[in-house]
């Protein structure tokens, strides 16, 4: 029982630090590239930003998936242990299993809108930022030659 709930514990605190870290490092990162877009404006930085603007939303959906991730005693709490007799060591397994599976099913249905919508936004996170890469590359690195070269 208590490897069984440590392990819940671990993937529970792993997935809820990861995607509160990753929201705020690009909340943080957008804001400072806002700032400094407004500090030293160019000509074509205003297309970095707009490119960029799905990176604040996909941050915002996942800081809403953090808030509603269960913590390792809401699990528990819904794992419904009833009864008055005391169950052997391989009844208790398969209890746990089995509730286990249920609880984690009641949370996936809660939770599976959300996480496709930030799977979603991360794909297309991706694509614009090759897009304003390519972007800069070919466009700005004409300027001075390094864009063309490294693409070369």
């Amino acid at each position: 029982m208590f490897n069984y709930n440590f392990t819940i514990e671990v993937v529970l605190q792993d997935l809820y630090t990861y995607l509160y870290y990753i929201s705020m490092f690009e909340l943080a990162s957008y804001f400072f590239n806002a700032l400094f877009m407004i500090a030293r404006p160019q000509a074509g930085s205003l297309w970095y930003m707009i490119l960029s603007l799905v990176h604040p939303i996909r941050a915002l959906i996942g800081l809403y998936i953090v808030r509603l991730l269960p913590q390792s005693q809401d699990f528990f709490s819904k794992m419904q242990i009833s009864g008055n007799k005391q169950l052997s060591y391989k009844q208790t397994i398969e209890y746990l299993s089995k509730n286990s599976r249920m609880v984690i099913l009641d949370y996936y249905h809660f939770l599976e809108l959300p996480a496709k919508i930030y799977t979603l936004a991360t794909l297309i996170c991706v694509v614009l930022d090759v897009l304003a890469a390519l972007i800069f590359l070919i466009f700005e690195g004409k300027k001075d030659g390094r864009g063309v070269m490294f693409l070369a």
